[in-house]
């Protein structure tokens, strides 16, 4: 679904972030212009949320969960040392049967099985598409609901987190209620936990960052999430909204046109240097075992069209290896990730050879690793 975000209501509030970081710029002794992967904003907002996902996953241990599902109380135990370590994304200033996670402190010993049964599906019961993922969201959360265990916001959008940072995001749902007003959206989404909701606040962040490309560029999801957790305090504050003269280019479609154009002219940019080094890569690690033959026989395959994997390439033995590149120009320090389309995941699924080389830093000094077959 489609968010429309008032344009003269969103660069009111941006002009108060925007005076909000010059402000924390100033505290820190700190210069520059905001961009999303300036050291403060990274240091204030974004990186202590990547350390939290880090934490919170090991303490989680997905990899053992299907053997637990057969050992009651494990999965429980595990999702508690997950929320332990939420920093502020919950909150336990009374006490864990009262906290954002008190779902898992309240519940009955009857009903430890049906709650892990849950979350072990919410993780583990299929892909992390909305379309596929929003079903099990809700599924969760009516279970809380029925057993009396409460179905809050600040809880389910953190497990959402923890299951795929690349597209889910925690909220506080007062800021973000606060967002949606300000920008003229007309909804809420305090009170009743749905993915109907939570999914207009991915409607919400994908409208906003449109809106932020042409004068900061993409973020990734946490880094937007970020930013509008920021604008939401701001507003819920009451910071004053500056009169402010809308830029013309939101009134010039053309323009718009353009600078959608050359955002996908970016990310093909990245990719093609991606897989210009991996080829280069492949060709001369082939050429160092002795391998001249090989080397000859390495192609880029998506050059051809309707490629499913970017490089062929072999080891010395004579194993083929079929490549899909990830490229950025971040370093793996403030790396969130990637996607895999359909198409890619279908291929890792059925194809032996098939796997990821993640180049970093493709524009500076680039560097890759091997991830396997994710």
């Amino acid at each position: 679904m489609a968010v429309e975000v008032d344009h003269e209501r969103f660069w009111q509030a941006h002009q108060m972030f925007l005076a909000h970081f010059k402000k924390r710029l100033q505290e820190k002794r700190a210069s520059g212009e905001f961009r999303f992967n300036h050291p403060v904003f990274l240091a204030d907002e974004v990186l202590y949320k990547f350390a939290i996902h880090a934490n919170a996953t090991k303490a989680l241990n997905l990899a053992k969960w299907p053997v637990w599902r057969a050992k009651p109380g494990h999965i429980l135990q595990a999702t508690k040392k997950a929320c332990r370590r939420s920093g502020n994304l919950l909150e336990y200033r009374y006490g864990e049967r009262n906290s954002s996670a008190r779902a898992l402190y309240n519940v009955k010993k009857a009903d430890v099985p049906a709650l892990e049964g849950q979350l072990y599906n919410f993780f583990l019961g299929g892909g992390m598409e909305r379309e596929e993922f929003g079903p099990r969201f809700d599924a969760l959360a009516s279970f809380l609901r029925e057993k009396h265990l409460g179905a809050n916001w600040a809880f389910l959008s953190y497990l959402a987190f923890l299951a795929d940072p690349t597209r889910y995001f925690p909220i506080r749902p007062s800021y973000f209620d606060a967002l949606l007003e300000h920008y003229g959206i007309g909804r809420k989404i305090s009170g009743y936990v749905t993915w109907e909701r939570y999914a207009l606040l991915l409607d919400l962040a994908e409208a906003i960052e449109e809106l932020l490309f042409p004068f900061h560029g993409t973020p990734n999801v946490i880094e937007l999430q970020s930013y509008m957790w920021v604008v939401g305090y701001l507003l819920k504050r009451g910071a004053p909204a500056p009169q402010v003269e809308l830029p013309s280019r939101w009134l010039d479609w053309k323009k718009e046109l353009e600078a959608r154009k050359q955002r996908a002219i970016e990310r093909e940019r990245i990719g093609v240097k991606g897989e210009q080094f991996v080829y280069e890569q492949e060709v001369d690690k082939l050429r160092k075992a002795g391998r001249a033959d090989l080397a000859e026989r390495v192609r880029v395959v998506s050059s051809e069209g309707n490629a499913s994997y970017d490089i062929l390439s072999f080891e010395p033995d004579g194993r083929e290896l079929h490549i899909e590149v990830k490229a950025t120009v971040r370093s793996p320090e403030n790396d969130n990730g990637f996607r895999l389309t359909e198409v890619e995941r279908s291929q890792a699924e059925q194809d032996a050879h098939w796997v990821v080389y993640r180049v970093w830093n493709v524009d500076s000094q680039p560097h890759y690793a091997n991830l396997g077959n994710v």
